[in-house]
């Protein structure tokens, strides 16, 4: 599963130790940069389709910021 997920800037939750003999292996190949043209493509698409691509990241970031906020008051009142 690791193949998938080798991409430059990306997060990726793997163990750091299986990342590290992934790299090691001599057919190891990121997954990205994908084709610059794919990836407008797919962005065109979306568009084409009523996805706005601002109002989606917006709206990811400010439900990430409050589960993160809720996680972080929850783990502050635990070990007071």
């Amino acid at each position: 599963y690791i193949k998938g997920l080798m991409a430059a800037h990306s997060v990726n939750t793997a163990p750091l130790n299986t990342i590290e003999e992934y790299i090691k292996a001599p057919e190891t190949k990121k997954a990205l940069p994908i084709d610059t043209d794919e990836i407008n493509g797919y962005f065109m698409n979306l568009e084409d389709n009523g996805f706005k691509m601002d109002d989606i990241y917006k709206e990811l970031l400010d439900q990430g910021l409050k589960a993160f906020e809720a996680s972080f008051k929850e783990m502050l009142e635990k070990i007071k």
